[in-house]
């Protein structure tokens, strides 16, 4: 070690042109480092996507989305695939396991589909959603005007900024939602048909020819080419009228002899409303999977203020959702923890050294080993987030232990009289080993997090990722650069140790401790053994729950209504939800949106209402305003009649929805054969928990309230008009499915040319008369027309229906207490059939997962641990004496979460693992400098060697244990967005660092003195 140090000193200059590239490339790699505010916490997804206009949930199920669903589960690394079937189109979600390659997962997607596109219906479309998520919805708008008509909105959205905000890089899709599209719908008159002896496939083939337009190369004229073209699109409705359908005698019968082509509004699958003003038209910026959100949306508004010019001037596009706002003050907050802690931590060391010079070696070091850190994330493909930044602002206390103890032992080698170099070297070689093995069990406690699978281990990553990183970089910064640093900033005097006021201050109060510790070593080493048990009873005593919520500065209002609400009334609901949102003075902005946008990444059927409420800076919001109580007031202020209310954030909430398929942060899954069934077991399981404590509000899917129409062919009747079942159900669907037959272009902008009847006919459909060949026949003669309620949209997964009971627990509620109490009532109260049970799923599915991979990381980090304790000190008694504080330290971490008032989370037990690295780094240097003094007093009286290596040698494991405590108090008292997760893994340390450092000025040398005493080593 001392010629590696006297090497890199007599090369100094090659070792500072290195430090240079490091500053040089950190700055880089800082700017170059993609920004989130949280990773990506989505499970690998692709989408299949089924459009069949007309078709009801029934037929949609059993004729698209089982066949789908049955075949994807076929899929190498398939997880879960779930379908959703509602009226006109099929969404199937096959879920891959973690670490999946989305474009591998689509193309095995698409082979699949291949194989079993013959087998579903032609009128179908089939095909992959976009290579994004609901997650993905990183920016938000609606289109503004008080003069523009909802389909004039519509139009500009859809043609002309859908277009522009399509050519920006990393945008997947940009959904539409809300307004009215036009189509043209001709309104057949069946008995004109049955009058001309004309059937409907003759006028849809009419339609169809009447609009097209083709080439014929090109002719040569004079030395010309002239392309040929035969132009024959339609221009106007009144063209489409105009179409010959067929010649009687001599005598064309056109379109209009049958009916009339009017302009109407197209199905609409969704609707949206912007602050209570009514109906409007909105977009949904998708983001591609795995792309930089924050850069993606600087240039989605960039786009948008290039393309606002060429909007109408009465036209204004309002921002209703932002993520990168979410993103800036989640990233600031972290930059604020990081500069604080930084300052805070050179400040202690300023004041322990008392020297210019060793401070500024310590800052360099410092920044060094950040932007080291930063060139690693750049690299390895880790982005700034709220957990990866955490990660570095955890770290930074213990990321200056290997500079603290380096300086503390030159100075004293200084003190003793040592030449520059040599100083260098032997504080190197002395201490440098132990301390590299102490910030590699710091570093190395933390990595089996990677184990963490699913949800929490995408969460997780980073922060392992980026603490394991700034430790490494720190321990070998400390080798290779610091001994240069030393030689240039360490040349000027050094105080002596005893002369620190903060040191002699030090001395002073713990010397008589010392000296009581050994006298009392057995009572000492008693409530030590009691730190374990009682521990245990404060573990025992915390509550649980998987991740405390990160408040992302707006609200996801998602409440349900039933399931046979019309388009009309949820409109109406809807304005009014959103004027009282808009209401609350702290409320900025409410964008409302009910049904689904026109996107695959969007199941919500009609029933569904998704509220997105962008808040205002809470130092805007009334005087002793909360969260948990704005809250509480809005859901007091929105309890509607037949509406029952839902609230997450939006970002956590379409996680879920991945996840799980819950919205709400707990649900049950309840699985069966049968719909009926299912509806009534779900019923009787909301009416066993209602009343619970802990729960906001409580809903059970009703499966079955949606109303029908069914027409049920009479077999027998047919015969008698000679009409077979399938020409019975093909008319029907062409006269009432409004099916697309051709498009109407002008210039840009494509509309569907529909077939119909008058809507007089469809209110009678008993009296309908069906055209078959030259003849009428009325509906109800030949079917029976029965009205009933079925279900409005039918859920699957893995190959079975389920229905789904969604829970809103209370801020801050127990969830493990409610799922415990929850199965103790199911069982009481509701008697479930063979072939049907239920599972807990949302926020307990995480925890529960986290769980059993915890049970796995923890022994490994214990391991782990004692292995680099012991390759460090090569002794199996000083071992066994750092082993001895961490029972301490995880009792001063569980009492610090006690007196909060914190809930044991993943979070939470992520500080935990990290504090056991760190105690037993504390541990290491104690140990390390009684060692030390016992070599020097060989021979002599062991307690003077104790009270050297303990009493004397106190600077070092002061400056330590005070830069890792100052360096975790931002990280728990500065508020901000993340502050909710980055607290709850630092206090725990926090308490941790501290009992452990007790334990280790009190129980060490209580323990050395007894095994000294009788091995009568030093006697």
């Amino acid at each position: 070690m001392v010629t590696l140090i006297k090497g890199l000193i007599k090369y100094r200059l090659v070792v500072l042109l290195f430090m240079l590239f490091i500053l040089i490339y950190g700055f880089y790699s800082l700017k170059k480092v993609p920004i989130d505010a949280l990773p990506d916490l989505t499970d690998t997804q692709v989408i299949i996507y089924s459009e069949w206009p007309g078709q009801v949930p029934q037929v949609i199920e059993n004729q698209l989305t089982y066949p789908l669903l049955s075949t994807m589960l076929g899929l190498p690394k398939v997880k879960t695939v779930r379908g959703y079937s509602v009226p006109n189109y099929s969404l199937v979600y096959v879920i891959f396991e973690d670490g999946t390659d989305l474009y591998w997962a689509r193309s095995r997607v698409l082979e699949k589909l291949s194989s079993v596109r013959s087998q579903l219906p032609s009128q179908a479309s089939v095909g992959l959603g976009p290579d994004a998520t609901g997650v993905g919805w990183v920016y938000q708008y609606a289109l503004y005007s008080e003069k523009r008509s909802l389909d004039e909105l519509w139009r500009l959205q859809n043609f002309y900024i859908r277009y522009a905000l399509l050519s920006v890089p990393n945008v997947s899709e940009v959904a539409s939602v809300g307004g009215f599209e036009k189509e043209y719908r001709l309104l057949i008159r069946p008995e004109h048909l049955a009058h001309h002896g004309i059937s409907l496939e003759d006028v849809a083939r009419a339609i169809r020819g009447s609009n097209v337009e083709r080439g014929g190369k090109y002719v040569e004229i004079n030395g010309r080419e002239f392309l040929i073209r035969a132009v024959g699109y339609v221009r106007e409705k009144e063209e489409i009228e105009q179409a010959i359908v067929k010649e009687v005698n001599g005598i064309p019968i056109r379109v209009r002899d049958l009916g009339r082509v009017v302009e109407t509004p197209a199905l609409r699958m969704g609707t949206a409303d912007l602050n209570g003003l009514g109906n409007t038209v909105g977009g949904i910026v998708i983001m591609r999977f795995g792309a930089d959100a924050y850069s993606t949306i600087k240039d989605v508004k960039k786009k948008l203020e290039e393309i606002e010019k060429g909007l109408p001037e009465d036209v204004k596009i309002v921002q209703v959702y932002d993520r990168s706002e979410l993103i800036e003050r989640a990233i600031k907050h972290l930059w604020k923890v990081l500069l604080e802690e930084s300052f805070i931590v050179l400040l202690v060391v300023g004041l322990f050294l008392l020297s210019l010079g060793l401070s500024l070696s310590v800052v360099i070091f410092l920044v060094l080993s950040l932007l080291g850190t930063f060139i690693l994330m750049s690299h390895w493909g880790v982005n700034s987030n709220i957990m990866s930044l955490g990660g570095i602002a955890i770290a930074i206390g213990t990321m200056v232990d290997a500079g603290i103890v380096l300086v503390e032992a030159f100075s004293r080698k200084r003190e003793e009289g040592k030449e520059l170099t040599e100083a260098i070297a032997e504080a190197t070689s002395e201490v440098g080993r132990p301390i590299f093995f102490a910030l590699l069990v710091v570093a190395l406690s933390f990595v089996p997090m990677l184990v963490l699978k699913g949800q929490a281990g995408r969460l997780f990553e980073p922060l392992v990722l980026t603490k394991t990183y700034a430790m490494v970089v720190a321990s070998i910064i400390s080798v290779v650069f610091f001994p240069v640093l030393l030689y240039y900033l360490g040349r000027g005097k050094v105080l002596r140790e005893e002369k620190n006021p903060m040191v002699s201050l030090l001395i002073r109060l713990y010397a008589p401790i010392f000296y009581l510790s050994l006298r009392l070593r057995h009572a000492i080493l008693l409530l030590a053994l009691l730190s374990i048990p009682a521990t245990y009873v404060l573990y025992k005593s915390l509550g649980r729950e998987y991740m405390p919520d990160l408040r992302e500065g707006s609200l996801l209002y998602m409440p349900v209504t039933a399931p046979g609400i019309s388009l009309q009334e949820v409109q109406k609901l809807l304005t009014l939800q959103d004027r009282i949102i808009k209401g609350f003075p702290e409320v900025e902005s409410v964008f409302g949106k009910a049904g689904r946008a026109n996107t695959p990444t969007d199941p919500a059927p009609l029933s569904m209402i998704e509220t997105t409420i962008i808040l205002k800076p809470e130092s805007q919001w009334r005087e002793g305003m909360t969260h948990e109580k704005l809250l509480s007031e809005l859901d007091r202020a929105l309890q509607v009649p037949g509406v029952v209310n839902s609230w997450t954030m939006p970002i956590k909430g379409r996680i879920d929805m991945i996840s799980t398929g819950i919205r709400t942060p707990l649900g049950i899954k309840v699985f069966g054969k049968d719909i009926e069934e299912l509806s009534e077991l779900v019923l009787e399981i909301e009416s066993a928990l209602s009343g619970m404590e802990g729960i906001i509000s409580l809903y059970g899917e009703r499966l079955t309230g949606a109303t029908y129409m069914e027409v049920i062919p009479k077999r027998e009747r047919l015969s008698l008009y000679g009409l077979s079942f399938e020409e019975l159900t093909s008319t029907v669907d062409m006269l009432l499915a409004n099916t697309p037959l051709s498009l109407f272009l002008s210039d840009r902008e494509r509309y569907s040319i529909t077939l119909g009847v008058p809507l007089d006919y469809r209110e009678r459909l008993e009296s309908l008369l069906l055209p078959v060949g030259d003849r009428l026949v009325p509906l109800g003669s030949v079917a029976e027309i029965i009205r009933k309620e079925s279900p409005m949209e039918i859920k699957s997964e893995n190959g079975m229906l389920v229905a789904y009971l969604y829970i809103t627990p209370k801020p801050g509620a127990d969830i493990e207490k409610i799922k415990q109490e929850g199965d103790r009532k199911i069982r009481e109260r509701v008697s479930l059939p063979q072939g049907y049970y239920y599972q807990w799923s949302g926020q307990f599915e995480y925890w529960q997962r986290a769980m059993e991979d915890l049970k796995i990381i923890i022994p490994l980090v214990i391991l782990g641990i004692v292995v680099l304790v012991y390759l460090s000190l090569n002794r199996v008694f000083e071992t066994f004496l750092v082993l001895f504080t961490l029972p301490s330290s995880l009792l001063g971490g569980f009492l610090f979460m006690y007196l909060f008032d914190y809930k044991l989370s993943v979070a939470s037990i992520a500080g935990f693992l990290a504090l056991l690295g760190i105690a037993a780094e504390m541990g290491i240097v104690m140990v390390v400098y009684i060692m030390m003094s016992l070599e020097r007093y060989k021979g002599g009286n062991f307690e003077e060697a104790l009270y050297e290596g303990a009493v004397k040698r106190i600077r070092p494991k002061s400056m330590t244990m005070f830069t890792v405590v100052v360096g975790l108090l931002p990280a728990i008292y500065l508020q901000g967005t993340g502050s909710e997760v980055i607290s709850r893994i630092a206090l725990p340390m926090l308490g941790g660092v501290i009992s452990s450092f007790l334990t280790a000025l009190l129980v060490i040398p209580a323990l050395y003195y007894v095994w000294l005493s009788r091995n009568r080593v030093y006697l």
